[in-house]
């Protein structure tokens, strides 16, 4: 590849090195805040539970309190501590909500900052907006604090997912964004979480240990860069070139000069913000990937905070099982996406799942749950095990859909749908107990809405570069990007053509 055979930055990140050692190291560190996430997201799970032998008849109780109710001294939870029980059983729901409205604050706030400051300031910011508030939870007196420290930590995961889901796919060329925008740490952190919680049964000391992980993960602050392609959107050149000639310099390899990088970069004439998503040429598949979202969060945390636990008396199995079931579940979606593409990746895991809900309502319906737990259990796993592998789908289609310039805040977007799907979560399994099969119907009915309008409205994505400005996308679409085509024979051949030399690609 000669310089003048430059046209665009995917063929500048294939001449530097694709995925080389730099940019996983890099990758590492970003999709660690999935490990510490995962921690603080699915501690209330452990730290909220309701004791089992709970009464509250009024012989019970003392005065119209809780202040009779014995508790197990081993396990200390925030119910125990603060006696949510009884007439204060709706705080530790409550607080999960106002938890899921604070991922809708940050998923909004994080992807707009994002776009504008840059990815890697907010990045680390975002950070610690979820782990200092989550420390300071252990120490408050009430559990008004304790919710207002858990509004606080949402904003900064809500705002995590927006960054994580865009900042690897802008330092990996096309081949490696399957890769890139799937592998994580949230399953091995949910399947940690469980042995933590059994070994540090007091609820303080758990959300200390939890926190007191995420330590080393700032050291990152010194090694991960800015977005080069950002940066070559905000025209800051000579920033984008230093940071390409240092992954090149680490990964063996040349880098273009500053003539090249100027040359590929397409800018819009004018300033975009987020509302360009709404426009008409972009409001229809907006919409059904924010659809897309919704289904996908909703029906995740109805059964991750409900199902499992209903089926399995021990907790910490129930986590463990929770994060063993998204590990391969993830896997699947490197696969999936590179064989099928993005939309038929989304639309075949949707069919798998709503067999899975469906399975849940026959048994509802024929009244014999006790008699089938263990396809009861399947299906909701397989339901589960899907939205996960959905999530990291929604993750990198809505990522490719969209230019650059807005690319953070169209994820940002799509995230505070998904977190109006996490919200709704918790009032769906409130009529778990009059009308069990309730939330299962609803989720059944938007898989159904959902599938008509992604097979109708979205285009795949697959193959084609990212776009840095609507500009960029529409030249793109014109074009069809002829060259690729010549470019994905190569890549079968497992060669690319670099200065002259052959280097061997490694297929993921």
């Amino acid at each position: 590849m000669t310089l003048k055979s430059i046209r665009t930055y995917e063929d500048v990140m294939h001449m530097i090195g694709g995925f080389g050692l730099y940019q996983r190291i890099c990758f590492v560190f970003i999709q660690m805040a999935d490990l510490f996430g995962a921690f603080i997201i699915f501690s209330p799970i452990l730290i909220a539970a309701v004791p089992a032998n709970l009464d509250c008849s009024p012989s019970n109780q003392t005065n119209g309190t809780n202040s009779s109710q014995q508790f197990d001294e081993k396990t200390s939870t925030i119910v125990a501590t603060w006696q949510l029980v009884c007439d204060k059983a709706w705080v530790p729901d409550t607080i999960n909500t106002i938890q899921m409205i604070g991922f809708f604050l940050g998923a909004a706030i994080f992807g707009q900052l994002s776009d504008a400051t840059g990815r890697r300031h907010t990045y680390f910011f975002g950070n610690l907006v979820l782990v200092l508030p989550c420390l300071v939870s252990a120490f408050v007196p009430n559990w008004y604090y304790y919710a207002a420290c858990r509004l606080f930590s949402g904003i900064g995961f809500g705002g995590l997912q927006v960054i994580s889901s865009v900042y690897p796919l802008e330092i990996v060329s096309k081949k490696y964004r399957s890769l890139a925008g799937t592998f994580g740490f949230w399953a091995i952190g949910q399947m940690l979480l469980a042995p933590m919680a059994y070994y540090f049964r007091k609820w303080q000391t758990l959300l200390i240990v939890s926190c007191s992980t995420s330590i080393p993960f700032f050291l990152g602050w010194f090694f991960v860069p800015e977005s080069p392609r950002w940066l070559l959107q905000k025209e800051r050149y000579h920033e984008a070139h230093k940071i390409l000639q240092k992954i090149a310099r680490r990964n063996g390899r040349t880098c273009p000069d500053l003539g090249t990088l100027k040359r590929i970069t397409v800018r819009d004439d004018k300033r975009v913000s987020c509302m360009k998503l709404w426009v008409r040429e972009h409001f229809k598949k907006t919409a059904v990937l924010g659809l897309s979202w919704y289904t996908v969060y909703c029906t995740y945390y109805v059964i991750s905070f409900n199902f499992p636990h209903d089926l399995i008396n021990n907790k910490y199995l129930s986590i463990l099982i929770i994060g063993a079931v998204d590990w391969p579940a993830m896997l699947s979606v490197i696969a999936a996406n590179c064989l099928t593409g993005r939309k038929k990746s989304l639309f075949i895991y949707i069919i798998i799942a709503a067999i899975g809900v469906l399975t849940i309502l026959i048994i509802g319906i024929l009244k014999m749950r006790n008699d089938l737990k263990v396809l009861l259990f399947i299906g909701g796993l397989m339901a589960k095990g899907c939205m996960v592998a959905n999530m990291y789908v929604l993750r990198i289609y809505t990522a490719e859909t969209y230019p650059t310039i807005v690319r953070s805040s169209a994820v940002g977007l799509g995230s505070m749908f998904g977190c109006k799907g996490s919200i709704s979560a918790p009032l769906l399994l409130l009529t778990f107990h009059k009308f069990p099969l309730g939330p299962f119907l609803v989720i059944f009915i938007l898989f159904v809405l959902t599938l008509i309008l992604v097979f109708l409205c979205l285009s795949e994505t697959k193959g084609l570069h990212l776009s840095d400005s609507f500009k960029d996308q529409q030249m793109a679409l014109k074009s069809n990007y002829s060259k690729d085509v010549e470019d994905e024979k190569s890549y079968e051949q497992g060669e690319l053509v670099s200065n002259g030399e052959k280097e061997q690609i490694t297929f993921y």
